[in-house]
């Protein structure tokens, strides 16, 4: 049984229990996204999930990168449009209804010079717990850090911040959590150079 993405998963293969953006290193050029998923089967005998990516560098969009650090094996790497990729994992065996398994993948695209200026959580089906932990560089350090939560998609490159600004601590690095985002709506930070 393979999870598909979109309108065939209306009913799921697998439920993304919780996601960890481990570390969204925008200290390193490219930045890279450490993504860790604890999913779900829905299903019997799920053998491999498909999850998204989506860029955020324009029209020049340079290729996904993704690598499974462990937990899985990236069996395909699909890009669909200059901003969107899909991300086939294969499972170690496949999982029983009810069972749970943890795989973690790391994520690369573009140069930081052609990132936009936050870093969010789509989601396209149902999670109970999100969190993201961006480090940022010293040198250029960001004038300020702002949560994301709960706004259309198409509305966070307009977003305005508001509210004060998180605080970054000792190594630059911010954290936020987010308990069952709402799915289509955007989750995570902004900040300002």
């Amino acid at each position: 049984m393979h999870a598909r993405v979109g309108p065939a998963a209306a009913d799921g293969e697998f439920l993304d229990q919780r996601v960890d953006k481990l570390a969204a290193r925008l200290d390193l050029d490219p930045p890279v996204t450490i993504e860790r998923r604890l999913i779900t089967a829905t299903v019997d005998r799920l053998d491999e999930v498909i999850t998204t990516s989506t860029t955020s560098g324009g029209p020049s969009a340079h290729p996904l990168r993704a690598d499974v650090q462990y937990g899985g094996r990236l069996t395909d790497l699909t890009r669909v449009s200059k901003s969107h990729s899909l991300i086939t994992v294969g499972l170690p065996r496949p999982l029983a209804i009810g069972e749970s398994h943890e795989f973690c993948v790391e994520l690369s695209a573009h140069p930081r010079a052609l990132m936009q200026r936050y870093h969010v959580l789509n989601p396209l089906r149902r999670y109970e717990d999100f969190t993201l932990r961006a480090r940022f560089p010293p040198d250029p350090a960001p004038r300020g850090v702002w949560r994301i939560e709960g706004i259309p998609l198409d509305a966070v490159d307009e977003y305005e911040p508001v509210g004060a600004a998180l605080g970054l601590d000792g190594v630059g690095e911010v954290e936020v959590r987010f308990a069952y985002p709402q799915v289509g709506l955007a989750y995570g930070v902004q900040w300002q150079w």
